[in-house]
């Protein structure tokens, strides 16, 4: 809702939305701090199956919200200049309205959306908003905890600011670049 005042009153010509999230491939070479970029966003907790939507997709939009391409490409670039130090990888990260924990919403997200990389509470909602205003949008989110953690309410606090320092820079570097 905030977006859609900003872009009415000031011209907007990009949105970059930042923070953290939840990993949800810790098997793979995902670790805590590591930075994923959105190729796109989804919800993963809103489901109309019942009337032909996929899930995740709300009527009227797309069911995955494609990151925009100069800004991933750009993104890319910052990377190998900048990023050589931290582990950044490019995908699909999702959106719901809960912290998640427990281990039935973690298969259900993974079975729903096989290549998700991430999990967290806003991206999908920002990016449906930037799709109604065509602004082009990016999302970097770096890594707090991983969901089927049984430590992740530990894991969340004490990686939080390192977390919240890597994705940040990577927006400064953003910014600097458009």
């Amino acid at each position: 809702m905030w977006n859609s005042y900003i872009i009415a009153k000031y011209k907007i010509t990009h949105i970059i939305n930042s923070g953290t999230a939840g990993g949800l491939q810790e098997s793979s070479n995902i670790k805590i701090s590591d930075i994923i970029i959105s190729s796109q966003t989804a919800f993963h907790d809103f489901n109309l199956t019942q009337f032909d939507y996929q899930i995740g997709q709300v009527p009227g939009f797309p069911q995955k919200f494609e990151s925009d391409k100069t800004l991933l490409n750009k993104v890319i670039s910052i990377i190998k200049d900048k990023f050589q130090n931290v582990n950044v990888h490019i995908g699909l990260i999702l959106t719901g309205d809960q912290f998640i924990e427990d281990e039935k919403q973690i298969e259900k997200i993974k079975n729903d959306f096989k290549d998700a990389l991430a999990v967290e509470m806003e991206s999908a909602a920002i990016a449906q908003v930037a799709y109604t205003f065509n602004i082009p949008f990016i999302v970097t989110r770096s890594i707090s905890d991983f969901p089927n953690n049984k430590n992740n309410h530990i894991d969340f606090n004490k990686f939080l600011q390192d977390a919240s320092k890597n994705s940040a820079k990577m927006v400064r570097e953003l910014i600097k670049s458009i």
